[in-house]
């Protein structure tokens, strides 16, 4: 059996479409739309740069964390969600 991911749910947060999907590994990933636009960094050292541009709130981004607290932390830290969101969107996983 190939590994895959499995959609566990599909609802709105805060009128942000919201995707739960676990992995036949067990990982989880959050598919949902940035809240507020974010600046690009340039950031490096003495021999690499990394350049993340810009991107504007309503931009496609994934979540993605190998335990249902790591994800809740990621959703309230990277996903800009509340406290109450991320719990709730973590609850929906459990009741699966």
């Amino acid at each position: 059996m190939a590994d895959s991911w499995t959609t566990i749910f599909d609802e709105t947060y805060s009128s942000r479409s919201v995707t739960g999907e676990i992995y036949s590994d067990g990982c989880y990933k959050i598919t949902t739309t940035q809240k507020t636009d974010l600046d690009g960094t340039v950031s490096g050292d003495r021999s690499s740069t990394v350049i993340v541009p810009p991107t504007a709130a309503g931009s496609a981004m994934e979540i993605t964390a190998d335990t249902l607290d790591e994800l809740k932390a990621e959703l309230v830290s990277y996903g800009e969600f509340s406290i109450e969101e991320a719990n709730n969107i973590v609850e929906r996983f459990r009741r699966e």
